[in-house]
């Protein structure tokens, strides 16, 4: 399963996997990759260089070094469904 939005206006349509399909070492390998990103002022460019080398972004195809390149608009956009897949994985549910 996947998780799919879509932004009309950005003209952006954003696959993720669900959060019952992350296992740890999916996380380890989103945080292994925000860590190697530089050290910037923007929060959101790292998220999502991260997801995509971390293999969470199943849609658009992209690759860390793709980022440069977009909107920062549609980096933002990405960025914020990014953190909440990764705050609901890690989240734990009271029992």
């Amino acid at each position: 399963m996947s998780q799919r939005f879509e932004h009309k206006e950005l003209g952006m349509v954003l696959v993720l996997p669900d959060v019952d399909e992350l296992l740890q070492r999916d996380v380890d390998a989103y945080m292994r990759e925000f860590r190697k990103q530089p050290d910037t002022n923007d929060y959101a460019g790292r998220v999502v260089r991260a997801a995509a080398a971390g293999g969470w972004i199943r849609e658009p195809v992209m690759t860390a070094d793709m980022v440069d390149g977009m909107r920062p608009a549609i980096v933002h956009w990405i960025a914020q469904h990014v953190d909440k897949l990764y705050t609901d994985a890690i989240t734990v549910p009271k029992g």
